[in-house]
């Protein structure tokens, strides 16, 4: 099992964007993965988050500004579309 991580960064109009922790990755990237993979997020805004995911329940998770994510969470055997409640936006952790 690897480690992965994903911050959540601030974007201009009060957005937020995703980006896998890896070198040259950029902001909405997807966060590729294997299954049985372990993924924290790390809030890097000023505001609260609430990530949400139809594909894996067990992903939803508030995490608070300046903070990572409370859980650990594991991948499954495929990939996971997740996003932020508020403000929304989408994101991808791909499994291959």
């Amino acid at each position: 099992m690897a480690h992965r991580a994903v911050e959540i960064l601030a974007i201009d109009g009060g957005g937020v964007a995703f980006r896998p922790f890896l070198p040259g990755a950029q902001p909405g990237d997807p966060l590729p993965a294997e299954s049985g993979d372990g993924v924290v997020w790390s809030n890097r805004t000023d505001q609260d988050v609430e990530l949400v995911s139809t594909d894996a329940p067990w992903l939803d998770q508030r995490i608070e500004a300046g903070g990572s994510s409370p859980h650990l969470f594991i991948v499954p055997g495929t990939s996971v579309r997740y996003r932020c409640v508020q403000p929304p936006q989408p994101h991808l952790i791909e499994v291959g």
